[in-house]
This record gives C-alpha cells, structure tokens and sequence, in this order.
C-alpha cells in the first residue's frame, strides 16, 4: 500500500532558507520541495497577501481571563495552569489532565469550584475542548485580490483555463496527506481526484482535474497534520488508473512556533 502514497515531504540542506513576513515582520520558514511550490515561488514570491477569514481568539481570551482570575484559587488546589500558550496543544492537554485528576481525587471537587469560581470551572472545561478545536482545526485565509467567491476566476488563478501547468506525475509529487503551517487549496477548474471520490466518484472521467492549477489563495493553520485518505480511496484510485494523490498541496511551515500568524493581515514569502 505504501507504494501508492506521496512520500514524506524532505528538504535539501543546500536550500537557502525562505522568508515568510507577516505584517511585514520576518519568520524563518521551509519550504515544500515540490514542483507546484516551485511554480508558485516563480509567480508569487515577494507579492502581499492580504488577510481573508480569520481565527476566532474570544474564546482563547475568555480562557485566559478565568486562569487568571481564579489563579490563586486554584493554585489551593494545586493545579498550576499555564496561561501563556494558550495556542499550543500540550498546554491545553495539561490542563485538562489537571482538571481531571482532580475531579478523580475529589468526588466533591466540580460543586466545591463552581460555587467559588461562579460557574467558571465548568465553563473552563468548555473552553478548553473548544480551543483544542480551534487550534486544530481552523483555518485562515489570504488572498491577493478582494473578492469572495472562492470560484472567483481572478482569485483562483491568473489563468483559470484547462491549460495544464504540471504533469501528473509532477502533481503527485505536489500534494501529500500532510498538511503544514501554509497551504495551497485546491484550485482545479475540474474536480481534484480526492473530490472526484469524495462526491461524485462515477464521473471523474469527465470532470476529473488533473492541471497544476496554482491558486492565488492561501490557507493557514497552526497545526502541522499527518493524515491518510479514507477507507476506499486507494482502491477507487486504481481503478481510475490514477496514482493515489493527495488531498493537500503544502506549501511552507514555521521554523518556530506559528502562532504569530494569528495577528497577521498580511502575508508575504521571499525566497532570495
């Protein structure tokens, strides 16, 4: 099975490390080493993208005003929450532990809070899952035009056309089960294999996409995700006669921590 999968994604040690500057502030990141990214650089580097869909932070902030109020509260407790990274899932995850070894060693321990905290302590419970979904599965947009409609000929391509910029093999090579810090959407003027198989799985004959269309879009998440195709993918992919290709075109990740990017406008990439 493993022969069908876009490889892990590698660097060359030999690359010159590319610039990511949002609100025109530098982070050091990589970039995918693939043929679409290639192409992108070719089209897009040095341009500003401007800030289309962002991540809600009131429910980071409503978190963080609870720790902070009931700090000493809690800290009679013992428990001792990180306030500072709020964004980051191991906080999250360790302060859930905490809430629940508590309430395991303590059968009266949620009455005892809820009173004291007002209520807070099982509105905290709330807002940690909450934040552990937003973390993990929200994502921001950029975009270079001020449209939108995500169909919008000028923000998906400046040639939105049936004229293909990669070759199947260099669009195997381009899109992977990962998903980094920066992504490119999928932006085929037809229907992406994965989408083909998602929705319409008897009519990628004539409307499967297969070009290297380069969106003009971006997508930004926090999280760096592995993931594997759902269950009949694969085999719908040979029977199509195709290789089995990725749902994501990565495009970067952050050196370090990403969460800078929850308070940019604008994004830009150089890569000189």
């Amino acid at each position: 099975m493993g022969e069908f999968f876009a490889p892990p994604l590698t660097f060359s040690l030999n690359i010159i490390m590319p610039i990511c500057f949002l609100n025109d502030k530098p982070y050091a990141i990589n970039l995918a080493p693939t043929p679409m990214v290639k192409k992108w650089i070719e089209s897009y580097a040095g341009k500003t993208f401007q800030i289309k869909k962002q991540i809600d932070t009131s429910v980071c902030n409503t978190l963080k005003k609870i720790l902070q109020k009931h700090d000493v509260l809690f800290k009679k407790f013992n428990l001792y929450f990180n306030n500072n990274s709020l964004w980051q899932i191991e906080t999250l995850a360790n302060i859930h532990v905490q809430i629940v070894e508590l309430q395991k060693r303590h059968k009266k321990s949620t009455d005892l809070l809820n009173k004291n905290t007002d209520g807070d302590w099982d509105l905290l419970h709330d807002l940690i899952h909450k934040q552990e979904s937003l973390v993990k599965n929200r994502r921001m947009e950029f975009g270079l035009d001020k449209s939108e409609v995500i169909h919008n000929s000028g923000s998906q391509t400046e040639n939105w056309t049936w004229e293909s910029r990669l070759t199947q093999q260099q669009y195997h090579e381009s899109a992977s089960f990962e998903r980094w810090h920066i992504n490119l959407p999928m932006s085929e003027l037809g229907r992406h294999p994965y989408e083909c198989f998602t929705y319409s799985p008897n009519t990628s004959q004539r409307e499967g996409s297969l070009l290297g269309q380069i969106s003009r879009r971006l997508e930004v998440q926090l999280e760096y995700k592995q993931g594997r195709p759902d269950a009949g993918y694969e085999e719908w992919c040979k029977a199509q006669d195709l290789p089995i290709i990725g749902n994501n075109f990565p495009l970067a990740k952050f050196v370090n921590d990403p969460t800078h990017i929850l308070q940019a406008k604008t994004l830009r990439i150089e890569n000189e």
